[in-house]
């Protein structure tokens, strides 16, 4: 039959074991996206890796190999990249550029021949947007995953880590930190491995990389790094960061508030000095809180006092204890604010719930919590990832144990 489809057994297929440039983060074969807001130093520690690859070495815990070095970039010139590379350590003579570069996309014919001239074992595309053609709408996957997968065989044939700079949408609530690239969802769909990098929410000279995808072996710690004169990168240390931290301070940057002004913060710290916990406290009240404190109430209704403080949840937690479980139904709690005592409520109502951590000693209060408290509580410890292990330990006592 002409049109009869090719079966073969997986049992025929040898088996290989994923090859690196450097594990986990950078497979060789593969495609890997690095993605980030612009200016937040992606093609400096690209650059980096460049160096790190001409001589080979190490990347904090993991083995960089060594190898050629082939970029294609037009937001850079050479003058400009040579002197990035140089600062970070790299031999430029195993550095090579694409001339022109804005003239070359996925599949021009004169790339796999280019890889193969230099030797290659990393490439880079920077930016990936540039890359397609002006005739490929890259928000389409069906237009998309055709270039993806060819070059993707290219890496495979030539043996090399081909690495795309990517541009990020806008952070949504519930979206995937691996989908935030920009155009469709094939591109950090094909690639194996996805880091997403940007600024420390607690030092803006500081750049955070964060692994948020990893197809081939368990996701690579999160690691901090520095650019200092030329562009030169210097690596710094391991840190408990993720992405969505990295999101939180994107966004505080560009709303231009300061935490401490924000009024979810003003008002859960308020209710916290005078409160160890607070089971239940519904919307309306938050809403003739914020009237009493700031003169009008920055929401109109329950749906905005929830996405206010789910978007702060976690900065609450990591720079004041504090807790919130979201959309709770029951009767409001007994609680204090402005030295009057709110006496417990009759009816149920729709709210939050809102727990001060500062000691071991307080976290038996979780217990007084219903499960989905308690497993709200233990989801926030675990992203913040106590530095005491006995804290830790403690906490599993008390919390579900599907938790951590």
């Amino acid at each position: 039959m002409e049109n009869s489809l090719k079966i073969s057994c997986f049992a025929d297929v040898p088996y290989e074991p994923p090859k690196w440039l450097c594990k986990p983060y950078f497979p060789i074969g593969k495609l890997t996206l690095v993605q980030g807001d612009p200016g937040c130093g992606k093609t400096a520690f690209l650059c980096k890796m460049a160096a790190l690859t001409s001589k080979g070495g190490q990347l904090l815990d993991s083995t960089v190999a060594q190898g050629n070095v082939l970029i294609l970039s037009v937001e850079d010139d050479s003058s400009t990249l040579r002197g990035r590379i140089e600062a970070s350590g790299g031999d430029v003579s195993k550095c090579y550029f694409i001339e022109e570069a804005y003239a070359v996309t996925f599949v021009h014919e004169g790339l796999q021949a280019a890889i193969q001239q230099t030797q290659a074992k990393l490439v880079v595309f920077d930016p990936i947007q540039s890359f397609f053609g002006a005739e490929i709408n890259t928000n389409l996957s069906n237009q998309t995953r055709p270039i993806l997968a060819y070059l993707a065989q290219v890496a495979k044939e030539e043996s090399c880590a081909i690495v795309l700079l990517a541009h990020m949408a806008k952070a949504k609530e519930g979206k995937s930190n691996v989908l935030r690239a920009l155009g469709s969802v094939d591109i950090p769909g094909a690639a194996r491995s996805v880091l997403q990098i940007g600024r420390s929410p607690s030092d803006n000279n500081q750049v955070v990389v964060c692994h948020v995808k990893s197809s081939n072996a368990r996701k690579g710690d999160s690691f901090t790094y520095s650019i200092g004169d030329r562009g030169g990168v210097t690596i710094g240390e391991y840190t408990q960061l993720t992405a969505n931290d990295l999101d939180t301070a994107s966004a505080r940057a560009a709303s231009g508030i300061p935490y401490e002004d924000e009024p979810v913060v003003r008002i859960a710290r308020r209710l916290m000095e005078e409160n160890t916990f607070i089971g239940c406290i519904g919307y309306d009240a938050l809403t003739e809180i914020a009237e009493r404190m700031l003169g009008k109430s920055p929401y109109g209704n329950g749906k905005g006092w929830l996405s206010a403080f789910k978007r702060m949840s976690r900065e609450l937690y990591a720079r004041d204890s504090i807790s919130v479980g979201f959309d709770v139904r029951t009767t409001e709690s007994e609680y204090v604010i402005f030295d009057e005592r709110k006496e417990k409520g009759e009816k149920q109502v729709r709210g939050i719930y809102l727990i001060k951590i500062n000691s071991l000693s307080d976290l038996c209060l979780i217990s007084n919590f219903s499960a989905p408290q308690r497993a709200c509580i233990a989801i926030n410890a675990k992203m913040i990832c106590f530095s005491s292990v006995f804290v830790w330990q403690s906490l599993k006592r008390i919390l579900p144990l599907n938790v951590g």
